[in-house]
């Protein structure tokens, strides 16, 4: 699989390799692409005290929410290919998206009416805790456990060339 293909198509199946590869890769991406277009969140990273007295310091651009968008797009391609090969159903896909996009929407929103740090924390924490559960499945599921091993309704196995000894 091609590394645009990887990253835009949501067809196929795809091993964990590919899977950490691509996660890895669009969140590096993602991140420096958010840092581009608003060089002040940079500020937050280099000084955490700055950040605690200045929420503006960490409030997302507009610029910044596309630019999560996109990437977001990205990595759902990745998730939904390996979720192909655990043989999960479409809907659990679907349902991650609308988790992993609305919560990206709802927590620039919040900030951006926020008065301050504290005040943001205490309205986001339940978007946090359902990131956190979605990100701990994907993890175990995506990042951790084998594949459906043959062939499966998403497609071929992607290691079925390696030999069932060898399977990533």
């Amino acid at each position: 699989m091609n590394p645009i293909s990887l990253f835009t198509s949501f067809s196929g199946r795809i091993n964990r390799a590919k899977w950490w590869i691509g996660v890895i890769v669009a969140g590096v991406l993602g991140s420096v692409a958010s840092i581009a277009v608003n060089p002040a969140a940079m500020q937050a990273f280099s000084n955490p005290e700055a950040t605690l007295n200045n929420i503006d310091l960490i409030k997302p651009t507009i610029g910044q929410l596309v630019v999560g968008l996109i990437f977001a797009v990205f990595i759902l391609a990745v998730i939904f290919k390996r979720l192909n090969d655990r043989n999960w159903p479409a809907w659990v896909g679907m349902l991650i998206a609308v988790i992993y996009i609305g919560t990206q929407i709802a927590q620039y929103f919040m900030l951006q009416g926020a008065t301050d740090i504290a005040d943001f924390q205490a309205k986001s924490v339940p978007f946090s805790i359902i990131s956190g559960v979605v990100f701990l499945f994907l993890l175990i599921d995506n990042g951790m456990l084998k594949g459906t091993v043959g062939p499966n309704q998403y497609g071929e196995d992607p290691l079925a060339h390696k030999g069932s000894d060898t399977t990533v």
